[in-house]
């Protein structure tokens, strides 16, 4: 996903063309973009993380992946144990998928709507929409995962048409995957599949703030139900996400571009009432980022990256959607330490592993500085390490790539 906030940018969504005007860190031989995909890329059913970039040297500039896979003791072992893989082109944005239930893909989507998928063995191969064995020419904009196991579909998005994949299957190349258009309308900025209580769910919020929550149904072809979020976002909105609950409801939050403040929205899939609010009102002098993630064990928490008297902080909420309120109460708070100005972002993933697969947060800059932090005491956040992700530059991977 390219988390990119139009708040630093003034930019909305992901975006059509990877960013050209960063706000440089001096002549740093990496620079990232802010495009990221998090899920098991390998065998473990543990969280990774691919974060691209551009690796800059005499020769002029590459695009690049950077591969940290789940690690056993903090973010410097996930570093140590990483590689950069040369890319080719910017991806705009990624989805973390799988192949069957066998094969971790992390699916790269070009400026152009080439799509490339690199594996656990970091390895490449294109990935080609077909509609009875004929390539779909579009320009896709956006893609996203949707869990139908076994093998997950990809959702792609081009202006206001939606497509779904079918399932990804070991049995049928990558460069023919039968693609179905499942919905046409208003162009969308935002997009994701989510799993609610056993319902599959694609979720879009369009240019116009217009949300869509709607069932996803399989079929020959796939179809999808009726759109069961009858709202507009009330603000133009930044670093959106969705998160479906066991007990059959799905919410999205954002952050509020003109303010900074939450927004956040509860679509019911089955019995039940739309509720929607702000939270953390004053709370930050600028919203940088935020993520779910189950950090500790229990429910997902809300994790924001903000800045408070020009200094970067995480806080975590816990638990906001065990009810109707999105109660956040106080949270556990992380100063980020050693990163240079914004653009700063925040994900998720396993850098400690002997906590039974939970997640640690995640910060990284511009520049390659990574952070690390993880429940300690009962309100408390407390470090699992820093590392500069530059350290990846004199271990680039090239074995056995496609000669683009």
């Amino acid at each position: 996903m390219n988390r990119w906030l139009p708040a630093v940018l003034t930019l909305s969504g992901c975006l059509d063309a990877p960013p050209a005007a960063i706000d440089d860190p001096g002549n740093s031989s990496l620079v990232l973009t802010g495009v990221v995909g998090r899920g098991d890329l390998n065998l473990d059913s543990r969280d990774d993380l691919v974060i691209t970039g551009v690796r800059r040297d005499d020769s002029g500039e590459q695009p690049v992946a950077l591969v940290l896979f789940a690690s056993e003791s903090g973010i410097e072992s996930a570093v140590a144990g990483g590689a950069m893989v040369d890319l080719p082109f910017a991806p705009s944005d990624i989805a973390m998928t799988r192949r069957e239930d066998l094969t971790g893909l992390a699916v790269l989507l070009g400026p152009d709507g080439r799509l490339v998928v690199l594996d656990q063995d970091l390895e490449m191969d294109d990935l080609t929409p077909t509609d009875a064995a004929v390539p779909i020419d579009r320009p896709f904009g956006h893609v996203a995962t949707l869990e139908t196991a076994p093998g997950q579909r990809l959702l792609l998005a081009h202006a206001g048409d939606l497509w779904a994949t079918e399932q990804l299957q070991l049995a049928r190349p990558l460069a023919d995957t039968q693609t179905y258009l499942v919905a046409s309308g208003a162009a969308i900025d935002w997009l994701d599949g989510v799993d609610v209580g056993g319902a599959h769910v694609v979720n879009a919020l369009t240019a116009a703030g217009d949300m869509q929550t709607r069932v996803f149904m399989s079929g020959d072809p796939p179809t999808l139900e009726p759109n069961l979020a009858t709202d507009t976002a009330p603000a133009a909105l930044g670093s959106v996400l969705w998160r479906g609950t066991s007990h059959d409801f799905v919410y999205l939050v954002g952050v509020d571009l003109d303010t900074p403040r939450i927004f956040w929205h509860r679509t019911p899939v089955g019995a039940g009432e739309i509720t929607s609010g702000f939270v953390l009102e004053e709370a930050y002098d600028l919203i940088d980022d935020l993520t779910f993630a189950v950090v500790g064990g229990g429910s997902p928490d809300l994790v924001v990256l903000g800045e408070r008297g020009g200094a970067p902080v995480v806080d975590m909420y816990g638990d906001p959607m065990e009810n109707d309120a999105f109660d956040i109460g106080t949270p556990a708070a992380w100063l980020v330490p050693g990163f240079s100005a914004p653009p700063i972002w925040l994900e998720a993933m396993d850098a400690v592993g002997d906590d039974s697969g939970d997640l640690e947060i995640i910060a990284y800059d511009q520049a390659g500085h990574i952070a690390c932090a993880d429940r300690g005491d009962p309100g408390m956040l407390t470090s699992c390490g820093s590392a500069d992700l530059s350290d990846l530059l004199s271990g680039s991977s090239t074995s056995d790539r496609p000669d683009w």
